[in-house]
């Protein structure tokens, strides 16, 4: 079989392992298919374009292509033989279900030896989970045959080794999974090892915390994607009518109680749980937070008339600034530069040098110089969503360098977009190489 038929196999989602087995084709063959379709797409490649793929990697990294991560023909030879060797072990294992307290011995010591030789390969959480089922029988105890047989030592110390590769096993098991029925998975795993084995240390504990820990992580990027995403009709309503400068704040007010009192149905009583009040104050994050990041869909008409019916809104909750921000924000995200750059003027503080500026003068001027951060920023975006085009891409990035050079504008001050769903912001530095001055 060719590189390129190889490659279109992949393409159609199916592993590399599998080719492999499937088509009766030399896994180095494989790889080096991919090394070339890689060298290949390198010669052509404008800076532009690196940019590109950097840029939907982090935009949207659900959406990338390979799924899984390709192990070396080394990696997948070990996991092989050490697959070989444990599938030896369970069955020596089995076998001692029957025999005398002699035979077993003999057994344990000739598993004994075979896990000897697993010492010098790195073991997946699976393959240790089999090995500490076996290894943690009751069966192997108390088998010494006469005084001064050390069968229980060796027993005892291929147990701690287990239980040390264990610890192991489960930190590069945990980089490999970012999804809650992942880790519940693994925690599981372990709770039920701890509970059925004695191979339980310190080390596990750490992991056990860890797993907890980027549980409660997910679970709170879970709630903060549903303040962006889930959008009841009614909440969708308000921020539509805060945009149109047509709220009535005892209708918003009842909007408001209405879906809090709904979340509260919904949500099972414990002692995590929000009150009436606390979901109150969410449903209000939610409509800020609309109007500032999704300026596109919900676009402020009078900017003056938003951040007045805002204020209203906010029951002083939130600083008049803060208000601010969210609208010039909506503002930033249509375009709207000029317009906003008025708004901004009417803010600004005209002071003399050793006066105060209030908070909402140093606002206002804030976002009055995002606007050319902005500016370049969208730029950016819209020649990264264009076709490639290796002349235009390079007078591009030639007049972007100088741009920054000229203005000493660092480009981790350039924001582009948010990433799908969420709300982090993706800067210029993320996704540019480094720039030397002249």
């Amino acid at each position: 079989m060719e590189n390129k038929e190889i490659l279109t196999l992949i393409e159609r989602g199916f592993k590399p392992e599998t080719i492999s087995s499937e088509f009766n084709i030399p896994y180095a063959q494989i790889q080096e298919a991919l090394l070339e379709k890689e060298r290949n797409a390198s010669k052509c490649e404008t800076e532009m374009d690196k940019m590109r793929k950097k840029y939907f990697d982090i935009y949207d990294p659900e959406d990338k292509k390979e799924k899984f991560k390709l192990p070396s023909t080394e990696q997948l030879a070990s996991y092989m033989k050490v697959d070989g060797i444990i599938d030896g072990i369970e069955e020596k294992s089995k076998s001692a279900d029957e025999q005398s307290q002699k035979d077993k011995r003999e057994t344990l010591i000739a598993i004994l030896n075979d896990l000897k030789t697993l010492d010098k390969h790195r073991l997946s959480f699976d393959q240790i989970e089999r090995l500490v089922f076996i290894i943690e029988d009751k069966k192997w105890e108390n088998l010494s045959l006469k005084r001064g047989d050390k069968i229980n030592i060796l027993l005892s110390k291929a147990r701690a080794n287990i239980s040390s590769k264990m610890s192991l096993a489960v930190a590069n098991e945990l980089k490999e999974v970012n999804d809650l029925a992942g880790l519940q998975n693994i925690r599981a795993r372990i709770t039920r090892i701890s509970r059925e084995t004695q191979s339980v240390n310190y080390r596990i504990g750490i992991a056990d915390s860890n797993i907890s820990q980027q549980i409660q992580k997910l679970n709170s990027q879970k709630t903060v994607y549903n303040l962006r995403n889930n959008i009841p009709s009614a909440v969708e309503k308000l921020v539509q009518s805060i945009a149109n400068g047509t709220m009535n704040i005892e209708e918003a007010n009842e909007i408001i109680a209405q879906e809090a009192e709904r979340r509260v149905s919904l949500t099972e009583k414990s002692r995590f749980s929000l009150s009436k009040e606390q979901q109150e104050r969410q449903v209000t994050i939610q409509v800020r937070t609309l109007l500032s990041e999704r300026g596109d869909t919900y676009s402020i008409k009078d900017p003056n008339k938003a951040l007045e019916q805002l204020n209203q809104l906010s029951k002083k909750d939130v600083g008049k600034s803060q208000l601010f921000k969210i609208v010039a924000q909506n503002l930033l995200a249509q375009r709207r530069y000029d317009e906003l750059s008025a708004f901004c003027d009417q803010y600004i503080q005209l002071r003399r040098f050793d006066e105060v500026e209030s908070e909402m003068s140093r606002s206002a001027r804030e976002k009055k110089k995002e606007i050319a951060y902005k500016k370049i920023g969208d730029m950016v975006v819209d020649r990264i969503k264009s076709p490639s085009n290796k002349q235009e891409d390079e007078v591009f990035m030639k007049l972007l360098k100088d741009k920054l050079i000229e203005g000493n504008i660092a480009p981790t001050r350039i924001k582009l977009e948010r990433i799908k769903g969420g709300s982090k912001e993706i800067t210029l530095a993320e996704i540019m190489s480094q720039i030397r001055n002249r």
